[in-house]
């Protein structure tokens, strides 16, 4: 029995840079495999013809579709030759393991190349829309694909919504999501959690190499930013009459295939700050990173807490750089992860200088005022305050999103005070778990 199979691959082969390849293996009598100094071919694997076939008689076949290679980074089990001892083997010798399969005692990750072929982001969403949502093992279809079936929902979810916006960053038109309401952050969140191996498992060039593992958040941002601009991008008519001629060449540029802006340089520059000033006014701050503050329970008998600052990728939490390092970066570029931070200072302290709602006077938070810390030669990278937990809890959370994206909170960071808090009454250190926002 054939199974098919889905891997987001991005390579300057492919036309357009990235797109989804389909491929498909079955299950065979195959030998073992010793690698040389290339990937081997997966023996497992159908060839491009009998994919084609494939999909011609499930009814999945697309006029759209391009042949296409791709090295794939797969779980392996080791398989020695017949009358071969483990004593004797000079080199792994193995294949990849398949679906349904039980797994062995030891795994190990082997570069498998495998032919197939590959739809633009475009078409892929188009072709993704035609999957069902039930009775995948029945239509030989992967595990993977029901996820691909989902992802693509959900894009047509924010499309329906209006949550997208259009962009002009780099020189280059593009569509991009607006992801920044609760219940998408949870969406984007279930998904890199439950993101099959196989769906990011390409990489370019048949050199015997393993694809190193990358934010499963990150990954599908950009598999939503590629598959909602293909849709939104292929849909769009532009009527650039009676506009400025910067908006009527942001317009063709948005219905273009390769999203090239048709202006001089001088003027892209200006229409790219005047679009990220306009998405700001919409969405909120775009920024990759965002000041965040750390609340630390004072030790059994102290009474002061510890705040302390860092920044923190807006795409993933996890990714996060103390204030220290932060401000050692100076105007250098700042890597969180994957997530490249232009002027990371200044990111962090417009954060930290962000208005607060809860004055000090009004919450009972003891503390100097921000402006004269913030203008300091050298700002500070923690302080000890001693405010009632559920005030200072409120407080921090509002430092940690800008105004403008509160919609967007994680759960973690809403905090309900009980009214006893209401009017500056303390509260027991336990009350800092429940805000998400300390770490002890």
């Amino acid at each position: 029995m054939s199974l098919l199979h889905a891997t987001w691959h991005t390579s300057p082969a492919v036309v357009g840079g990235c797109g989804l390849l389909l491929w498909a293996d079955t299950w065979r009598v195959a030998a073992p495999v010793t690698p040389g100094f290339e990937a081997p071919e997966h023996p497992l694997a159908l060839n491009e013809d009998e994919v084609a076939t494939w999909l011609d008689d499930h009814g999945f076949w697309s006029e759209a579709v391009r042949q296409a290679r791709a090295s794939l980074t797969l779980p392996s089990r080791p398989v020695l030759a017949r009358g071969q001892k483990a004593s004797d083997a000079e080199a792994w010798s193995g294949l990849p393991l398949q679906a349904g399969e039980p797994l062995p005692r030891e795994i190990l990750w082997w570069p498998w190349q495998v032919e197939g072929w590959i739809l633009r982001p475009a078409a892929a969403a188009e072709w993704l829309s035609l999957l069902p949502l039930s009775g995948f093992a029945a239509a030989g279809l992967g595990d993977d694909l029901r996820w691909w079936a989902h992802l693509q929902r959900w894009c047509l979810s924010l499309i329906a919504r209006g949550r997208w916006l259009p962009d002009a960053a780099g020189g280059e038109a593009r569509w991009r999501p607006l992801l920044n309401r609760e219940d998408d952050r949870r969406r984007l969140e279930e998904l890199a959690s439950r993101l099959p191996q196989v769906v990011a498992a390409a990489s370019d060039g048949a050199a015997l190499s393993c694809r190193r593992p990358r934010s499963n958040r990150l990954f599908v941002v950009d598999l939503v930013e590629r598959l909602l601009d293909g849709q939104l991008r292929a849909a769009f008519q532009p009527d650039g009459q009676g506009l400025d001629p910067l908006l009527a060449a942001w317009e063709q540029g948005l219905a273009s295939r390769d999203g090239q802006i048709q202006l001089e340089e001088e003027e892209r520059e200006r229409l790219a700050i005047a679009s990220h000033h306009w998405r700001e006014g919409v969405a909120g701050s775009v920024a990759p990173a965002r000041a965040c503050l750390e609340l630390f329970t004072p030790p059994e008998g102290e009474e002061l807490w510890e705040l302390k600052f860092s920044l923190q990728a807006e795409a993933d939490p996890s990714l996060r750089s103390p204030a220290g390092v932060v401000w050692a970066a100076g105007d250098n570029h700042l890597a969180l992860g994957e997530v490249r931070v232009e002027q990371p200072g200044a990111c962090c302290w417009r954060g930290w200088a962000a208005p607060s709602p809860c004055s000090s006077r009004s919450s009972g938070v003891s503390m100097p005022p921000r402006r004269r810390r913030c203008s300091s030669p050298r700002p500070r990278l923690s302080c000890w305050c001693a405010p009632p937990p559920p005030a200072c809890a409120m407080w921090v959370s509002a430092w940690c999103c800008p105004p403008a994206s509160r919609e967007g909170w994680p759960a973690a960071w809403a905090w309900r005070s009980p009214p006893s808090c209401r009017n500056g009454r303390g509260a027991s250190p336990s009350a800092k778990a429940s805000t998400g926002t300390g770490s002890s």
